[in-house]
């Protein structure tokens, strides 16, 4: 495999371009044809905040390898993330996750520690002259439309994965020029809310508990399970249990404690990979039992590791300038009430006092309307998805005429980079986008194939 690395220079603020310049690193990784497409492929990472490259370097073979059969593939950094400079990473919010990860804190107090390093890092970031207002999804699509010209190509595709579709959104209607198709997989419409996560991560929640009724082995096996994992978040918020796991990347083993609060977060995040699904009945039961609480400490370090894999500085920029300032206050202290159950885990009130103080400044009234385009879009959704459920695919797709919709039964978050059948209908769509992609596989999928004990 043949990269090719190298940076674009542009202006942090483009109303005045000939003030501060920033750097994103770009990486352009050759197709494995002699005669690859002339239009290749640029992927657009999620988050926002996601470190692209970084992270493509853990999972490259399974999950971009296969893009590069007929097309070369761009993967780049956007503005304030990864290798790009300047960085919007806040080491104060990952130095606090490994802080955290062997005490008994409630969520309620976890978030307030949280915002209070989220603030240091602000502080931070200002004193370094970085304007926080100018990293946002219009600046950064402008970026994309730049990198294009720069590189010389007269077309390409965009995939987007989770924010990485609101990011091509905003770029099909801003500069849709010489883009060729859209793939969004995982989709944040630019219409959706903030204050809809509680209500998204119940609806995983039902559709994990209701996957496994549905299915009779599962339901043999695991009879009682939405009873014993709620019996198991209330038992370990009374008695935390502590263990030991190692780092699924460096090996490293860390002390872990696990009360109901954690446990609550981490099911949600196993929520996100359609490997890990099939696993978390068998979790939930051993755990409840008090057998076994391998996975969850896992995920408890893989979590708290992939930080370093993250700009949180932009994911603040980014949603306090155009999603949190299209909410009221009320609304975001009022979002998780429905769901007690969740114990406060998913409180988006706890934006407040960040984007206060954060400085992004409120997007305009168009950065909350929906896309409406007529280049070719393939819409991706993963039915177990717990942060863009299929709802938001199909809200995405409507306004763009020229667009075709698919759910995954059994899958979750970000389906074309973790599953074949997914993956096939992708470079199908890419390969021509002018007409629908066959999907038969989708047939052949059905729920997870849940882990049950041997008899």
């Amino acid at each position: 495999m043949t990269v090719e690395c190298g940076d674009l220079l542009v202006p942090e603020d483009r109303s005045t371009p000939e003030g501060r310049q920033i750097r994103l690193h770009v990486a352009l990784f050759r197709s494995r044809s002699a005669t690859p497409a002339p239009d290749p492929i640029i992927y657009l990472e999620g988050g926002p905040g996601g470190h692209a490259l970084a992270r493509a370097e853990l999972a490259f073979n399974e999950w971009f390898a296969p893009l590069l059969d007929d097309r070369d593939l761009i993967i780049f950094d956007q503005r304030g993330t990864g290798f790009s400079e300047p960085s919007l990473a806040c080491g104060e919010i990952t130095e606090l996750g490994f802080e955290l990860l062997d005490k008994d804190i409630p969520s309620a107090e976890a978030n307030q520690l949280f915002t209070a390093a989220a603030l240091r890092c602000r502080d931070r970031l200002a004193g370094e002259g970085i304007n926080l207002a100018m990293y946002n999804s219009v600046a950064s699509a402008a970026d994309v439309a730049d990198l294009r010209i720069a590189m010389g190509y007269a077309e390409w595709n965009l995939l987007g994965v989770s924010y990485g579709t609101r990011l091509a959104l905003t770029t099909m209607r801003n500069h849709p020029q010489g883009i060729r198709s859209v793939v969004l997989d995982s989709s944040v419409p630019l219409q959706s809310r903030e204050v809809e996560t509680p209500a998204n991560m119940q609806r995983a929640f039902r559709t994990l508990f209701d996957g496994c009724a549905a299915a009779s082995s599962c339901a043999a096996a695991y009879p009682d399970l939405e009873a014993d994992f709620y019996d198991l978040v209330e038992r370990l918020n009374q008695n935390p249990v502590i263990r030991q796991a190692n780092d699924p990347l460096s090996g490293e083993q860390y002390t872990v404690l696990l009360n109901g609060d954690s446990i609550i977060s981490l099911t949600a995040q196993a929520l996100y990979s359609s490997s890990i699904i099939p696993l978390l009945p068998i979790a939930i039961y051993g755990a409840a039992r008090d057998i076994d609480y391998t996975l969850f400490a896992i995920l408890a370090v893989s979590v708290t590791t992939q930080n370093a894999y993250f700009s949180y500085g932009m994911l603040y920029s980014v949603r306090c300038h155009e999603e949190i300032a299209f909410e009221t206050r009320e609304a975001l202290a009022a979002a998780d009430d429905p769901f007690p159950e969740q114990r406060g885990v998913f409180d988006v009130e706890t934006y407040l006092p960040v984007c206060d103080a954060w400085g992004a400044g409120a997007a305009e009234p168009i950065e909350n309307e929906p896309v409406v385009s007529d280049l070719p879009a393939l819409v991706l959704a993963g039915e177990y998805d717990p942060a863009t459920p299929p709802e938001d695919g199909r809200i995405t797709a409507a306004p763009l005429s020229n667009s075709h919709f698919f759910e995954f039964p059994g899958l979750g978050h970000g389906v074309s980079l973790e599953h074949s059948c997914a993956r096939r209908i992708t470079l199908a769509f890419f390969a021509d986008p002018s007409r629908a992609p066959p999907a038969t596989c989708i047939a052949n999928l059905a729920a997870p194939a849940f882990i049950v004990p041997r008899r």
